[in-house]
């Protein structure tokens, strides 16, 4: 398989398989695919000691640039998807092992904490939302349920109206 000039060939081997093409190294996987269903072109990065892999999205999300979506639909395009990659995903790829490291393990814990914000979002906020209107309707049994389905997650506030609902519904019986 021709290298195209992207990455030194003394230092990754390439493998076209059916993900797209593969580069292996001693400190670095990656990946590089198109979404069958999307078309988006991906990179997915993985040390080969480790089972996770993040994409070129959380390593520039970890870095504070913001994250790139490449659909080739046209020649510019195209042009514009060879420029990230040598803007973006060469440095990335010429980086030693010990950078390589740093990169990756910024990129799981910008993951992480984006994942955090995303469950807070549109799983917790809901909830308590909708354990606050329970609350003011005095449906205990209500605030209840919803509270405990996300304890982890409550304030000092929240966990005392849990308290006293729990309270309440052990009056009533």
């Amino acid at each position: 398989m021709e290298n195209l000039g992207l990455v030194d060939p003394d230092k990754f081997f390439i493998e076209p398989n059916s993900d797209g093409l593969k580069y292996h190294s001693a400190s670095l996987d990656v990946i590089v695919q198109q979404g069958k269903s999307s078309g988006e072109i991906r990179c997915l990065f993985k040390l080969p000691e480790s089972n996770e892999s993040v994409s070129l999205n959380d390593i520039l999300g970890s870095q504070g640039k913001r994250a790139l979506f490449l659909y080739p639909r046209s020649e510019a395009d195209l042009s514009y998807i060879s420029n990230v990659f040598s803007s973006e995903l060469i440095p990335i790829l010429s980086s030693n092992e010990e950078q390589v490291k740093s990169i990756i393990s910024s990129a799981i814990k910008f993951r992480a904490e984006s994942d955090k914000i995303t469950t807070y979002g549109y799983v917790i906020l809901p909830i308590k939302e909708k354990a606050d209107t329970a609350w003011k309707e005095k449906n205990f049994i209500e605030v209840v349920r919803l509270y405990e389905s996300i304890l982890e997650s409550l304030t000092d506030i929240e966990l005392k109206r849990l308290k006293y609902s729990k309270k309440s519904l052990l009056k009533e019986k």
